[in-house]
């Protein structure tokens, strides 16, 4: 029999209890399961330096009106250590509600790796997996959002390494996914490495920022897992470390460490989160003078 989710819940305002990052959760209900068996599942997105997905599925019956659980399972989507592609790993259940609330037996790993709805489990988990993954498409080349006032962007050509060769993007041994710079999202060069777009944001005075479409050089390796999820339905979980290959204004920082991943929802391209340079590292999290930095890039002033 063919299993279909209901979802019934959408909740994109909550918080990780961990960390204060954003969570996004999901809750909803199995059918086609039969024999009378009934499930609820809760899938929580997590916006953590490497993205990651908690899903919970709590198989019961329904005697009456009330659902009874019986145990519920868990298992976690996302980077591990160690490993260049994402994998889900079964974890212990019920983490994500309080004690008191009934879930029945409250499944580790141990236990579930044994049990007979194991299977069952891993087809719900699935298709909660794919429609999440379905929610993720594509958008504008640039970021995936509308532009405004208060949010504006600049895109930097090309690696500043290679605009300052003679012939730039037509110099022997470079390559771009694109012929136009301006909407390429790779860069490869003999001489010089790999590179892919991602976004770059500061956080300005008076509620404004400043969105810069910067590259950063990865390596090879990296560079080939990145093209292997950039387009398939597990984007959503890329995580991964390069270097800065633009001088921001005001800020520098070319060469600076960073971590980048898959914006969330993951919609358009990556989005660089964290660096180890101090200089970056303080601009990504403590407002500029907006004034300043519109000056810099060359903007107009902030309104008023």
């Amino acid at each position: 029999m063919t299993l279909g989710l209901d979802f019934a819940l959408r909740d994109d305002e909550q918080q990780c209890p961990d960390c204060g990052g954003r969570r996004v959760a999901h809750a909803g209900s199995v059918d086609g399961l039969g024999d009378g068996l009934q499930a609820r599942f809760r899938a929580f997105e997590y916006d953590h330096e490497a993205p990651e997905v908690i899903v919970e599925v709590t198989f019961g019956r329904m005697p009456g009106a009330d659902f009874r659980p019986d145990e519920t399972f868990a298992a976690r989507y996302g980077h591990v250590h160690g490993q260049e592609d994402p994998a889900c790993t079964l974890v212990t259940a019920g983490a994500t509600e309080a004690p008191a609330v009934d879930l029945g037996r409250r499944l580790e790993r141990p236990e579930a790796l044994g049990h007979p709805r194991l299977e069952q489990f891993w087809e719900v988990n699935d298709l909660v997996l794919e429609h999440l993954a379905g929610e993720h498409g594509t958008a504008c080349s640039c970021c995936g959002g509308d532009l405004d006032e208060f949010d504006r962007h600049v895109r930097f050509r090309l690696p500043d390494v290679i605009a300052a060769l003679p012939d730039a993007e037509h110099t022997a041994g470079v390559g771009l996914s694109n012929h136009d710079p301006e909407r390429a999202d790779f860069l490869e060069s003999v001489d010089h490495g790999c590179f892919v777009r991602s976004l770059l944001r500061l956080p300005l005075t008076g509620g404004y920022a400043l969105t810069f479409g910067v590259w950063l050089e990865v390596s090879p390796e990296t560079a080939q897992r990145i093209g292997r999820l950039w387009s398939s339905d597990l984007y959503f979980t890329l995580a991964f470390e390069g270097r800065l290959a633009n001088a921001l204004p005001l800020v520098g920082a070319l060469g600076a460490p960073v971590t980048a991943g898959a914006p969330m929802p993951a919609e358009g391209i990556p989005l660089v989160r964290t660096s180890t340079d101090p200089a970056l590292a303080q601009a990504l999290t403590v407002p500029q003078d907006a004034a300043a930095a519109f000056e810099a890039a060359g903007m107009a002033p902030p309104l008023g």
